[in-house]
């Protein structure tokens, strides 16, 4: 009996043994803080809203809408913080964790990392290994830019490796080259500046930034920032004016279920009549609507194509083009 007692007290000890080595080489990533809209997707999944709690796995995509954020936990204490419209797949080698930077920004606020518990991050052709740092990753203009705030950090492309210290940028062009340069605050973007504004007192301490850049910064950000808003309103422009160009029938979005008839596989055949417009001939009115377009005359000859596009809020929509024959 007591031989018995004993080999059961062994295995539990073995069993607990066990899970807690898994509990310390397992990595662990929840969403600590979401501002706006988050949305994830999990392999082919359809996505879904991203909230506080959300625990990511392997193979997580994760995106930010305009004027959104989102902030990453690791078990460790790192921090990962996804600015405005950025997107992020989330991947794990070994226990090591991979993030890829597919649009956007991101900053990284990386405890030390162990051999074979590392953080990755990858964006273009280039990858930088974490060694316990701050810094930001920037998408823009074709290339990349890592601004590196404390620590130290290497950035590997395939014809260059750089190591990178506290208060330099990394350059990477779309090619691969690689430069690495003094950070020059008046060069930065919002979301680095932002960065640097919240951890001002650290990187003052550490002679990053001095007391009298603190002005600067914050001028510089609400400048930036304008200069986003401009530059996002006349990317509105520019997508309305394309718009503007057809001459729809009828419009409808995606939920308007009345408006189309699924017919095998993904394809989408327009109804005849009904709130749709029937594929070929000679279009039916729209119903009464402010601003309808009229149909084309009963002597003209073509035929309807459907299509796609985006409209000025972002939102993807689609409608009716009648194509008149050449």
């Amino acid at each position: 009996m007591k031989k018995a007692i004993f080999m059961l007290v062994a295995i539990a000890v073995a069993l607990l043994a066990s899970v807690t080595v898994y509990a310390a080489t397992s990595r662990t990533i929840v969403i600590e803080s979401v501002n706006g809209t988050v949305n994830m997707t999990r392999g082919t999944a359809r996505s879904f809203t991203a909230r506080e709690g959300t625990r990511l796995a392997a193979g997580n995509t994760v995106s930010t809408g305009a004027n959104s954020y989102a902030v990453f936990l690791l078990d460790d204490g790192s921090t990962l913080r996804l600015d405005a419209s950025t997107t992020v797949d989330v991947t794990r080698a070994g226990n090591n964790l991979e993030v890829t930077v597919v649009t956007g920004s991101l900053a990284v606020s990386a405890a030390p990392q162990t051999e074979g518990r590392r953080i990755n991050v990858r964006a273009g052709n280039a990858t930088m290994g974490v060694r316990g740092t701050l810094f930001t990753v920037v998408l823009q203009n074709g290339g990349v830019q890592v601004n590196l705030l404390e620590g130290e950090l290497e950035g590997t492309t395939p014809y260059a490796s750089v190591i990178l210290y506290a208060g330099q940028a990394l350059v990477i062009c779309d090619e691969g080259t690689a430069e690495a340069q003094p950070l020059q605050v008046n060069m930065l973007d919002a979301f680095t500046l932002q960065t640097i504004a919240d951890n001002a007192e650290m990187l003052i301490e550490t002679g990053i930034i001095a007391q009298r850049d603190i002005r600067t910064i914050y001028r510089l950000i609400e400048t930036r920032q304008a200069e986003a808003a401009q530059a996002e309103e006349l990317r509105k422009q520019a997508i309305d004016a394309v718009a503007a160009e057809y001459v729809p029938a009828e419009e409808y979005t995606p939920e308007d279920t009345s408006a189309y008839t699924p017919s095998g596989g993904d394809e989408v055949q327009p109804p005849a009549g009904g709130n749709g417009a029937p594929p070929t001939g000679t279009p039916a009115a729209p119903p009464a609507a402010p601003q309808a377009p009229a149909a084309p005359d009963d002597s003209d000859d073509g035929e309807y194509e459907e299509e796609e596009y985006v409209d000025s809020e972002g939102r993807v929509r689609r409608r009716w083009r009648w194509r008149r024959s050449r």
